[in-house]
């Protein structure tokens, strides 16, 4: 079956034509000659078109199989090539080497030996093993004679002992897309892991950002409680949703978890952080402006709408809500070391302290204090 037809001409006779038609309507009483250059340059155009329009009709199922293959996790069935086994008989006995890679014919069909063959001296033949050059069935069961392509001096005669098998014929797009429809109907969308969840909640208007707590229990705030998640959510700048949307959550999730599973909802927890740094700043950097800069930077970290983002390094974010339990005391360094202009840090405390700070709640974030930078 074909999901998407394109109405794409490939026939390179069709597109001339449909040229030539195109030039007569704009040139009154013109004729394509055969032989006159416009002509042939028609021709020619229309060739390289054609080739051109094969590629975009064959996109739409590209498309397919390489959803099916990287989302779907549905691998094509690739092409697999017949094998056989051969008897190469020598012409004496001085002992010889048959390199793997030496092509013979079978019913007009190609093999190549597919490992070297070694003939020791004192014997006059071996078995050698031969793979067909093309996958696909057509080269299996072949009984005929084997002639060989490469001619070696020293080989008097090839034999094939048996029947070759094992070759298999790549699956066409068709049949692959409909492996993919009998495959897709299989899969329902249910939440198995915390991403799943968090993957649902988002679809719900007004979630941006959500997090599964695994196991959670809210009544008794306990861990590890078997099928149970407890959801948070966060709307665009960071902030606790409503409760109107937290039902919608829970009713979304509960109508397509599993069954006997448990959903709840719960709000985030916030910490306002401060912070105190002292730092060097660089010659020919102005002071004002680089402490300026050093607490924007400390704000946007602390910011709910960023807080608890892991990045995949390339301006994505592989998960928009990671649940952080903790401020790292060297990731608030590692803030303000990143600003242009600072040489060192001096001194640094973070909600006064030197190590790291413990967030609470099962969906912990922050929010930006005071951050009071000063030169050293």
């Amino acid at each position: 079956m074909a999901f998407l037809d394109l109405p794409i001409e490939t026939d390179p006779d069709v597109l001339k034509d449909e040229a030539v038609a195109y030039v007569q309507d704009r040139i009154p009483g013109w004729e394509a000659s055969a032989g006159n250059l416009e002509t042939i340059l028609i021709e020619a155009i229309a060739e390289m078109a054609s080739e051109q329009a094969e590629v975009a009709a064959q996109v739409p199922s590209a498309l397919f199989r390489a959803f099916g293959e990287a989302i779907v996790g549905l691998p094509p069935v690739e092409g697999v090539e017949a094998i056989g086994a051969t008897t190469w008989t020598m012409i004496d006995t001085a002992g010889h080497v048959i390199p793997v890679g030496t092509q013979v014919t079978i019913d007009e069909i190609l093999f190549e030996t597919s490992v070297e063959g070694t003939i020791p001296a004192g014997s006059a033949s071996a078995a050698i093993p031969i793979v067909a050059v093309e996958p696909g069935e057509d080269a299996n069961a072949l009984t005929g004679d084997v002639e060989p392509v490469d001619t070696v001096a020293y080989v008097d005669s090839v034999v094939l002992v048996g029947t070759t098998s094992g070759g298999v014929d790549a699956e066409t797009d068709d049949e692959y897309l409909d492996r993919l429809v009998d495959e897709l109907t299989l899969m329902a969308p249910r939440p198995i892991i915390p991403e799943d969840f968090e993957i649902m909640a988002r679809r719900i208007a007004g979630v941006d950002r959500a997090l599964a707590v695994d196991g959670y229990n809210p009544i008794g705030g306990t861990f590890n409680n078997e099928k149970m998640v407890a959801m948070a959510a966060l709307d665009d700048a960071g902030e606790d949703v409503s409760a109107g949307i937290k039902t919608q959550i829970k009713d979304y999730l509960e109508a397509r978890r599993e069954a006997n599973f448990v959903v709840n909802t719960i709000s985030p927890t916030y910490l306002t952080v401060d912070v105190v740094a002292a730092v060097t700043i660089l010659p020919g950097f102005d002071s004002a402006t680089t402490l300026a800069q050093v607490a924007a930077a400390l704000t946007d970290f602390f910011q709910p709408y960023n807080f608890g983002r892991v990045s995949s390094g390339d301006g994505r974010y592989e998960r928009p809500w990671v649940r952080t339990t903790k401020v790292g005391y060297l990731n608030v360094a590692e803030v303000i070391k990143r600003v242009e202009g600072v040489a060192f840090i001096d001194t640094l405390t973070v909600e006064g302290g030197t190590v790291n700070v413990n967030l609470s709640g099962a969906a912990p974030m922050t929010r930006p204090g005071v951050m009071t930078i000063t030169e050293t």
